[in-house]
């Protein structure tokens, strides 16, 4: 049989016994415990840390988004057919029933191809708020207006669709500006719901 060698005992002191050694193994416990304290707060320094800078980016990325404020004047512009000639209009979707229409202050342009350039004029604002509201009045929805608020709570323009088919705009440079258009089944998803579809 192989010869069995002895461990050493280099802890083995204080008149042969085992104290040294007891308290080494305590000692190893308390060393342990700290150890996982000080690990809990440097992972909640880097946590702290990651929160924020995400919540940087998130403001960098936000900062220059606008808003869309419900507002009872520009409702009542679209549907007494009121053209303002300090804005350019525009509209997105059918030519009958647009799922939106936007007026843009002259002193700002639009970014997009998605748009449709309209020369507006009392008339023609008439017959596309009637074939909104008649397209409107078959899913069961309701038109409003909208002023478009840049970062500063400057009014850069008006809006008109129902509620849904708000979006979202930015800002850039040199007074230009992104207006997302509503989806193209901003009126068809409701009917698909009324037949049991949209679920």
């Amino acid at each position: 049989m192989p010869r069995r060698i002895p461990c050493p005992l280099p802890m083995r002191a204080f008149h042969g016994n085992w104290i040294l050694s007891r308290s080494f193994r305590e000692l190893s416990k308390k060393e342990v415990n700290e150890m996982k304290r000080f690990a809990m707060i440097i992972w909640s320094v880097a946590l702290v840390g990651l929160f924020i800078v995400l919540q940087g980016c998130v403001t960098l990325s936000y900062r220059n988004f606008g808003r869309f404020s419900p507002d009872r004047g520009a409702t009542e512009a679209f549907e007494r057919y009121q053209v303002n000639p300090g804005m350019n209009y525009y509209m997105s979707g059918s030519d009958v029933h647009p799922n939106a229409l936007l007026g843009l202050d002259k002193r700002y342009m639009l970014e997009s191809t998605l748009w449709k350039r309209v020369e507006m004029t009392p008339d023609r604002l008439k017959e596309l708020v009637t074939g909104m509201k008649a397209r409107t009045s078959m899913v069961g929805q309701s038109l409003h207006g909208f002023v478009l608020l840049d970062p500063q709570g400057d009014v850069l323009g008006i809006w008109y669709s129902i509620l849904s088919a708000t979006t979202a705009f930015h800002m850039k440079e040199d007074n230009r500006v992104i207006i997302y258009t509503p989806d193209l089944n901003t009126y068809d998803k409701f009917e698909d719901k009324e037949w049991g579809l949209g679920l």
